[in-house]
């Protein structure tokens, strides 16, 4: 590895060890982080699983980007590590139960409102399904799951 990866490694591990970190405290103790490494470390991962089941689970991504992820299809935030502060407002979020999930066929928009009213939305779709030919795609949303707060829900 060059010295310019190795830095590069060592400042991805450190984001994601203080992003885990931030997670951990943030939650009181209300989720569970869990820490993995894949393709001999350059890929560095950690999960927030709440333990109310009716809360929103955060992933975070650290390599080339810092990917955060909410919800089951759609919210997929690709920040650069300079957005630090953004992962942890998103991480924040869904501890406090701000977090909506709007579904329609194979595909889900995430909204997280943050307390100065402000709304970051991502729409994904379940693989790379794209509408048939001559399918009309639906602009409505066939359901909504607005998730709890981590501190809700069965202890």
């Amino acid at each position: 590895m060059s010295h310019d990866n190795q830095e590069s490694h060592i400042e991805r591990r450190k984001t994601r060890d203080a992003l885990a970190d931030f997670a951990r405290t943030a939650s009181g103790g209300r989720g569970q982080v869990a820490l993995e490494e894949f393709n001999d470390g350059l890929v560095l991962v950690f999960h927030l699983v709440p333990r109310n089941p009716r809360a929103v689970s955060v992933t975070v991504v650290c390599e080339q980007f810092l990917v955060v992820g909410i919800g089951t299809i759609g919210g997929r935030w690709e920040l650069g590590y300079e957005e630090v502060s953004l992962a942890q407002r998103l991480i924040e979020a869904a501890i406090a139960g701000r977090v909506a999930e709007h579904f329609a066929p194979s595909r889900s928009r995430v909204d997280v409102s943050f307390p100065n009213g402000t709304t970051a939305s991502q729409t994904g779709v379940r693989g790379h399904e794209l509408p048939s030919p001559g399918r009309r795609v639906s602009t409505t949303w066939d359901r909504t799951i607005q998730y709890e707060p981590y501190g809700e829900g069965p202890s």
